[in-house]
């Protein structure tokens, strides 16, 4: 009779490999900041970078390590008060931020917050859920600095990220 063998479980994670996961990173299509003149939240959209080249010498493509934070060339213009923004200082410009002691927790956009708040919740089987599908979610969880889920700074967070929520309606 056949021997059966265990499933064996590496660092593919529910068998869906994300590949240059420390170095590949894409903005979204669509970043909410904050107006420097009037305070208001508005859409900015970054231009697109290149996350792949072509490298001759191997015959592939190489991952492009792009930078997160720093200046962003895009466009973008509040509705408030009529201002123009074509670059960000990111993540000073950030309308979904949070400032500690140790630096700034932030997202991108709503569409990250409810990641974010498992994540610093500590709620592996919501952030798994909400994770499932979409390896961007995957990418920004990944890299949130330490000092964003540590237990210490976990209340202030909850309740900051509850006010940008409630702030956001």
């Amino acid at each position: 009779m056949p021997q059966i063998l265990p499933r064996l479980r590496g660092d593919r994670r529910f068998w869906r490999p994300v590949d240059g996961l420390y170095y590949q990173y894409r903005r979204p299509e669509a970043i909410d900041a904050v107006c420097g003149r009037c305070g208001a939240r508005f859409a900015f959209n970054p231009k697109l970078t290149k996350t792949h080249e072509f490298d001759e010498a191997s015959g592939g493509y190489r991952v492009l390590q792009g930078a997160i934070e720093g200046p962003i060339a895009g466009c973008g213009g509040c509705t408030k008060c009529g201002k123009i923004v074509t670059s960000l200082n990111w993540p000073d410009d950030a309308f979904l931020k949070v400032r500690l002691s140790e630096g700034i927790v932030w997202a991108w956009n709503e569409q990250y917050l409810p990641a974010l708040r498992a994540r610093i919740a500590g709620d592996k089987t919501a952030l798994r859920h909400l994770t499932m599908k979409s390896t961007d979610l995957i990418r920004f969880v990944a890299r949130l600095p330490r000092y964003a889920v540590l237990i210490k700074n976990r209340a202030r967070l909850m309740t900051e990220l509850d006010r940008l929520e409630r702030s956001r309606k």
